[in-house]
């Protein structure tokens, strides 16, 4: 069976993020303006919002809890069922969507 050679990362991968981030903006600003300078701009931008989510999700702040709270969602959120109807008048489909408890008809739109 074939062994997985695994090793560990000095830095973080934040530091990682950075580091690339900072090294693609060098190479841009030796460039002429054009295609091959906004890719790696585009790049560097895509590590920097990397590195702010490995520390939005890292951060003490956030914990499993307060994963729980944010997810669920509150009762006075939550919509009765809707039934959807169709009503034919003068060749023309109408579908409504009406509220299962209310009786309130709705159009899409």
């Amino acid at each position: 069976m074939f062994k997985r050679r695994r090793f560990r990362q000095k830095a973080t991968l934040r530091e990682r993020l950075v580091a690339w981030a900072k090294q693609l903006r060098a190479d841009a600003a030796s460039l002429p303006a054009g295609p091959q300078k906004g890719q790696l701009l585009d790049k560097a931008r895509h590590a920097d919002t990397a590195s702010h989510l490995d520390k939005w999700v890292n951060s003490r702040g956030l914990a499993a809890s307060d994963v729980n709270r944010v997810s669920a969602v509150p009762q006075q959120l939550t919509l009765p069922p809707m039934v959807l109807t169709e009503d034919v008048s003068g060749g023309c489909v109408y579908r409504k969507l009406k509220h299962g408890r209310s009786g309130d008809e709705v159009r899409p739109g």
